[in-house]
C-alpha cells in the first residue's frame, strides 16, 4: 500500500500544476527568509540557521498539508460523481 501512495505522489501528485505552484510559494519564502544573509560577510549563527529551518520547514508542512487536502477532496468528488 506503501508503495502505491509513493507511485501515485510521484506520477500525479509531484507532476501536477499545484505541486509547481506550491514550489514556486516555497522557493518565494526560501529566498525572502534568506535574502537578509546573501551578502553577509559574517558567519551566520547556529540558532539562527536552525530558525530558518524550522521557518522553511514549516512553509513546506503547510504546502504539503494543502496539496494533500486538495488530492484527496478531488479523489472524492470525481470518485462520487461517477
Amino acid at each position: 500500500m506503501c508503495n502505491l501512495l509513493e507511485q501515485i505522489y510521484e506520477k500525479v501528485i509531484y507532476s501536477g500544476d499545484e505541486h509547481q505552484q506550491a514550489a514556486g510559494r516555497l522557493e518565494e519564502e526560501i529566498n525572502k527568509l534568506i535574502s537578509p544573509y546573501r551578502n553577509a560577510q559574517e558567519i551566520i549563527e547556529p540558532e539562527e540557521l536552525q530558525n530558518l529551518m524550522y521557518s522553511v520547514s514549516y512553509a513546506a508542512q503547510q504546502e504539503g498539508f494543502k496539496l494533500g487536502a486538495k488530492a484527496v477532496i478531488s479523489l472524492l468528488t470525481e470518485t462520487l460523481s461517477q
